[in-house]
């Protein structure tokens, strides 16, 4: 049995077929149960839970072996005003917090949580790896308490992985989503100055 958090997200939509394909049973933790039956890409037990709050939801199952922790609010959807930048922190970091206390009496075997590379200082002389120190910004502020709260899990004999994803490329999806209109009706162009490093992952 595997629960997933934030299953409705890119990341989430191309994972839940794959489980399926190797035969694992899925529960979806989502905020909003009634819309999620149309945008899961299979069928799969639903779940209401509030990712703010303390509270067990209703129906979950007991002997969960594996949770893979996908929710937070998208960092590019608005401005980051100090309503949006504690919403961000919140979805991460409280969340996470939350998931885990649902499972202190019966840990699954696996915890696996989203983190992002924002937990770096940027470079562009050199390659950075587990090891590199942090940076001191919001987002690194961020992924720095989201880890923490995420390797609580350790503490209850849980493998635990936490993935510093970059920019994630799909198809019409995530920054593509973005990217592709203007360059659809010619108005595409470089993405800066072109000596950037980008950190990205395809999301198969």
């Amino acid at each position: 049995k595997i629960l997933v958090s934030g299953a409705t997200g890119l990341v989430g939509r191309t994972l839940l077929p794959l489980l399926k394909a190797n035969e694992y049973e899925v529960i979806a933790l989502t905020r909003n149960p009634d819309t999620a039956g149309v945008r899961l890409p299979i069928a799969c037990q639903i779940i209401h839970w509030d990712p703010l709050s303390n509270i067990s939801p209703p129906g979950l199952p007991e002997n969960i072996d594996a949770v893979i922790h996908l929710c937070g609010e998208g960092i590019a959807d608005g401005r980051w005003t100090p309503k949006r930048k504690q919403e961000i922190y919140d979805s991460r970091v409280l969340s996470t917090r939350n998931l885990l206390n649902l499972f202190a009496q019966s840990p699954p075997k696996v915890w696996i949580s989203a983190s992002a590379i924002g937990y770096y200082k940027s470079s562009s002389q050199s390659v950075l790896d587990e090891s590199s120190p942090p940076d001191d910004g919001f987002l690194a502020n961020v992924c720095k308490d989201w880890e923490a709260e995420t390797f609580k899990a350790d503490a209850l004999g849980t493998r635990t992985l936490a993935l510093r994803l970059g920019v994630i490329l799909g198809q019409d999806a995530g920054v593509m989503a973005k990217l592709l209109p203007p360059f659809r009706v010619g108005l595409g162009g470089p993405l800066g100055h072109g000596d950037q490093w980008m950190s990205w992952i395809h999301v198969r």
